[in-house]
């Protein structure tokens, strides 16, 4: 009983050290790192897609991250009416990238904002 008490209590002592910061005035945050994006070049381009209409990719440090074919949070399989819609909504995911906001999702409240509006 006492060497199961005393393991325990290691058990318990260890945990307490790993959980500590090595400098006491070190906060630990589990926020996402907003920096890693901050810096770098995020770039759009709008393809044209199916059914005469238009979608975007994402490249980030020219490396793929987003193929956009379709309008984001609508079923279906066409893409946005115009470019100017697709501009717009890359523009968005974008700024969404650069703030840390990964996956960079969009609403239909924030297509409704920018003027675009799709069927279900």
């Amino acid at each position: 009983m006492g060497k199961l008490l005393i393991f325990f209590a290691l058990i318990l002592f260890s945990e307490r050290i790993y959980l500590q910061p090595s400098d006491p005035g070190t906060t630990i945050s589990f926020l996402p790192d907003t920096s890693r994006y901050q810096d770098a070049l995020i770039t759009a381009s709008l393809f044209t897609a199916r059914h005469q209409t238009w979608g975007y990719d994402i490249y980030v440090n020219r490396v793929l991250l987003i193929h956009q074919p379709t309008i984001p949070c609508y079923s279906g399989p066409n893409g946005f009416a115009t470019r100017k819609e697709a501009l717009a909504v890359a523009e968005l995911v974008i700024t969404k990238i650069r703030r840390g906001q990964m996956p960079p999702t969009v609403t239909k409240t924030e297509l409704s904002a920018l003027g675009i509006r799709a069927e279900d």
